[in-house]
């Protein structure tokens, strides 16, 4: 009897964590891109904001092309401002996904370069600015856009 409440128990485990499991594993969709971009703008967790922003790119660049629409790209186009630079870097990604669909943004990722270039004179190396860069020059590339700052898709430094 014991073993068969173990293995009933045992089950019962299984069952609960293969269900967490799914509900982890949310399939790429606009209004997936939608909570990760209401998490990033206001969680006061830093934590919660990183996750979010690190799994952005992973998700847009899973979304059928006729999904994402021009105020989606505004949105992520929005987060290139961000004062947190892993944000910056995450939502460059995001649009270098989509390539040339979010060509709109070069003006915005161009400027959001600068800004990185200016955190780095500033601090020097002593700053980390996430791979911002590297996000950056992906996106420009992406876009078959020439920086100064890119070679091959990613920085020079």
């Amino acid at each position: 009897m014991n073993g068969r409440i173990s293995s009933i128990g045992s089950l019962a485990l299984v069952c609960a964590l293969l269900a967490g499991l799914a509900a982890a594993q949310t399939p790429p969709s606009p209004a997936r891109v939608n909570e990760l971009i209401n998490t990033i703008k206001t969680s006061k967790i830093l934590g919660n904001r990183y996750i979010a922003a690190q799994e952005l790119p992973n998700v847009v660049s899973q979304l059928p092309p006729a999904s994402v629409s021009d105020p989606m790209v505004g949105t992520l186009t929005a987060l290139l401002s961000s004062e947190e630079i892993f944000v910056v870097h995450y939502a460059a990604l995001s649009l270098g996904s989509l390539g040339p669909r979010a060509a709109r943004a070069i003006p915005q990722l161009q400027a959001a370069m600068g800004k990185v270039r200016e955190a780095r004179a500033r601090a020097g190396y002593q700053v980390n600015p996430q791979g911002a860069e590297e996000g950056l020059c992906f996106a420009f590339e992406r876009m078959d856009v020439k920086s100064p700052d890119c070679e091959n898709g990613q920085y020079r430094y």
